[in-house]
Formats: C-alpha cells, structure tokens, sequence
C-alpha cells in the first residue's frame, strides 16, 4: 500500500507516495551545482531563416518571470514578444531556450546569474510543445544507499510515476500560490490580494513580517516601504493600494497578466493533484484505463492529444491493450471551463473534490477577470522517468535522468528521499 506523504505534501495535494519503500533522506540543492536542468526540444535546434530569435539562456540562481521581464528590457523588446517551453527551477542551473521576435546577437545582460550562450535565428517562437522534457543532473548529500534508489526504482518502473505537479508550482516557503488562484476563480478578489500582501510564513524576516502586518491594518504606504524590492508582487500592490485602497481587481491587474494566469494555474495543478490521489485512495491502478475513465490519444512523439474518450463497460481490456502499445495513456482533467469530467468510481471523487472546494467547471471563466479564465486541459495519471543513472561518492549521491515536459524532477525525488520536512531536505 503507498504510503502517506509529509504534511506540506498533503497540503499541495500530493497525499502519498506510489512506492512503499523506505527514504533515503539526504538534502538535495546545497549549492546551484547539485541541481542541473538542460531542457530538451523535441527537435534540433539548427537555425532556419525566420522573424524569431532562440537565445540559449543559462540561469544561475534566477526565476524564469524574472529573467524574462530582464531579458525583454535589456533587448527592448515588448514581454509579449517572448516565449519560452517551460518554467525552470530558480535554485538551480538551467539551461533552456527564450525565444524573441527579431533578430538579436548574444549580449551581456548584466545580470549576476544570467548568461546567453548562444543565438540561433529560428522560423517559430518556443512553446511548450516544442519542449521533449528536461534532463536533470542532482546531488543527493547525506546519503549513498543505492540499493534503497534500486528498489524504489523498481516500483516505479511497476506503477508507473504519480504526474503530481511539483512543489515549485505552489512555492515551498510561501506554499500558497494556489490559495491566491482559489480566490481569484471564486471571485474573491479582496482575499486574493491580502493572501499575498498580508499572509506570514514562518521563515520569513522580521522586516517583510513588519510589512504584512502594516498592510493588514491597511496602512499600505508603510507597508511598501518596508517590503523588500525583491517582494515583485507585494510591492506592485501595495503601490496600487496605496492609491486606491479599495480596488481589488484593480490593483490585481497591475500585476503581469502572465503571473495572474500562474496564480490560476497553480489552483488548478491543485486540484489535479487532489484528483490523482483520490485514484491512488481509491487503489485505481495509474497505468490501466478503468469503467468512466478518460484516456487521450497519443501523437507519435508519445505525448497526449487532444482526443480524449470516455471509457464504456465493457471496452476496458481493449483499451488496456492499446494503453500497453503505447496508443493511449489514462489522463484526469485539470479543472476548466471546457474540460469534460469522468464518469465511474474516478468520476465520483473528482466530483466530491470540487464539491468541497465550492467549484466547477465554469468557475474557470472568471467571468469578473475573463483574461485569467482557463478552459481546462487534460494530463496523463503517470510517466516513467527516462535514462536514470545513479552513482556514489562518499556520503553524496548523484542521480541523473530525463523526464518528459511537465513532469517535475521533485516528484521522482520525493518518492526517493521521502524527506519528513521538504523544505529542510532543500525542497
């Protein structure tokens, strides 16, 4: 029987693990070296004549928003002119492709941690659907059990992988990116803004403490000038507030609208988590299609279309055939206003989830802030990670692997260490 996850875990709605083994434990992320992405495209990257620019971007220690909102000054260039095929990890080194209308040589961009290694003029824009997945290379410190890795492997490679959405989609310090999505689809727009301006977590200073404080008493003057410039968020509302204190929506809109939509999106990788582990709960296998399921079709690069059916009594062992050739994976609707939801034992816990939550589908239109509403997709129950190696020196191990595009290395390393405290094991 899996096991329960930590309480954090639980509060993103990853509730348990796939594999019943013990953790290694250990501390990942000790320096930017412990932690490696390179993204992968799913085609090569030679260059083709076009209106597009792909710079090769290397990121030491800087969020994805932040170093495009940099790179879009440094290049003056609109931000709606560039794109990119995945938000990375901040606490780590990454190397991933930004792509920008025009034509732009490699630049110093004169930030600390941000390199552009190289410039290739391309015929299309990056997008998700460009990306194959991402290569990781991570240091585990204060364990080399390798038979421990072996045998969670094993059960992984059984099950199949939960595709949990990782815990950098909520934050693990301040874990409620999507507490501040709920408001916003439920209309709540005053306790979305004081979720972000007001809420304390427990690591954070004294002084951005103070700050909280101050706006929760609605002096948001002061509590701008005691807020941190690198509190991007909070001092864009409280800058708003400070002017007009009683509009919410308003002071929401003075944010990137591409941050609002992360908000919204984290909600909803929410609520798939939930959905996922009610499937675990409930002892539904990941990888086998059951009576009221959805499966979608896959391309023939392995990934889901959009062509999802409902599976009818009777038809399971014909679609759990064509699940094992690789034709179709079993999938769960990540909550929106156009996403169909399933029928059977699945389809009854997915539907109490949003009973408890107070949403539906149409929720997704938020029809008060329409440029943040979201139709919904659709997401496989499991993947299987991809070339994994592994091997120790001293007390440190070094795993390596390749997933596919929005799945999370975290996951896969959760259900390794299985660490009591996420946030202490470098989470």
């Amino acid at each position: 029987m899996p096991l329960h996850a930590s309480g954090l875990d639980a509060a993103l709605g990853m509730e348990f693990y796939i594999s019943d083994t013990g953790g290694t434990g250990g501390r990942i992320r000790t320096s930017p070296e412990d932690f490696v992405v390179v993204e992968v495209p799913l085609t090569g990257i030679e260059p083709r004549p076009g209106p597009w620019t792909w710079l090769i971007v290397e990121k030491r220690g800087v969020d994805t928003i932040r170093a495009v909102m940099l790179l879009a000054r440094r290049l003056g260039v609109r931000l709606r002119d560039v794109s990119i095929g995945g938000i990375k990890d901040a606490r780590a080194i990454t190397i991933q492709i930004v792509s920008v209308r025009g034509t732009h040589a490699p630049i110093d961009v004169g930030v600390p941690g941000l390199r552009i290694l190289r410039a290739i003029n391309k015929d299309l824009p990056m997008s998700p659907s460009l990306v194959y997945g991402n290569r990781f290379s991570v240091v585990i410190r204060g364990t080399a059990d390798g038979e421990l890795v072996e045998a969670t492997l094993r059960q992984i490679y059984e099950r199949g992988l939960p595709t949990y959405y990782g815990y950098q989609r909520f934050g693990t310090r301040r874990p409620n990116t999507h507490v501040v999505g709920r408001y916003i689809v439920l209309g709540r727009f005053r306790d979305a803004v004081m979720e972000i301006i007001c809420t304390t977590y427990p690591r954070e200073s004294e002084r951005v403490r103070e700050g909280r404080r101050k706006a929760c008493e609605g002096d948001y003057a002061k509590a701008l000038e005691l807020m941190p410039k690198g509190r991007y968020a909070e001092r864009t509302l409280l800058s708003r507030l400070a002017k007009d204190p009683k509009n919410y929506v308003n002071a929401l809109r003075a944010l990137p609208r591409q941050l609002l939509r992360i908000f919204v999106e984290a909600y909803q990788s929410y609520l798939f988590n939930r959905f996922l582990s009610e499937r675990v709960r409930l002892g539904i296998p990941l990888t086998r299609a059951s009576y009221g399921d959805l499966v979608a079709l896959l391309d023939e690069h392995g990934f889901p279309t959009r062509h999802v059916l409902t599976v009818s009594r009777g038809h399971e062992e014909a679609i759990n055939r064509e699940i094992k050739r690789g034709r179709f994976v079993p999938v769960l609707p990540v909550p929106g206003h156009s996403v169909r939801l399933p029928d059977g034992p699945m389809g009854d816990a997915v539907r109490r989830v949003l009973l408890k939550e107070g949403v539906g589908p149409e929720s997704f239109r938020v029809r008060a802030m329409p440029e943040v509403g979201s139709a919904g997709s659709y997401r496989p129950t499991f993947t299987v990670p991809e070339s994994v190696r592994y091997w120790t020196h001293g007390d440190a191990m070094r795993i390596a692997f390749l997933l596919r595009r929005g799945n999370y290395a975290t996951v896969l390393l959760r259900e390794i260490m299985k660490p009591q405290d996420p946030i202490d094991a470098g989470y």
